[in-house]
């Protein structure tokens, strides 16, 4: 009885984890094409002059962007831990392209 009640909760918990993972991804996935429309917005700003009427939507596309900061705060808490990393050494197997 309390094996399979361990089982359920293992189970349950690769579940969330699981989840948390596709959000984290979607939530990754999401702020790059806000990155992308975050810059060619700015450089839409850049181009117009300060009375342009699309001026005004252009910054309103910048102030809407705003809403990606609470889906990335909740992708990194439930992110896994970070491994250690450690430098690899690439000089060993490489030939040199012009000889001393």
């Amino acid at each position: 009885l309390e094996r399979k009640h361990l089982e359920e909760r293992f189970l349950q918990g690769q579940k969330m984890e699981a989840v948390g993972r596709l959000a984290g991804g979607i939530a990754h996935d999401f702020n790059n094409l806000l990155t992308a429309i975050t810059g060619y917005t700015s450089l839409i700003l850049d181009s117009l002059e300060p009375q342009s009427a699309v001026r005004q939507e252009a910054q309103e596309i910048l102030k809407a962007i705003g809403i990606d900061a609470p889906l990335l705060t909740i992708a990194k808490a439930r992110a896994p831990p970070h491994q250690e990393s450690f430098p690899l050494p690439v000089d060993d197997g490489i030939d040199p392209v012009y000889p001393d």
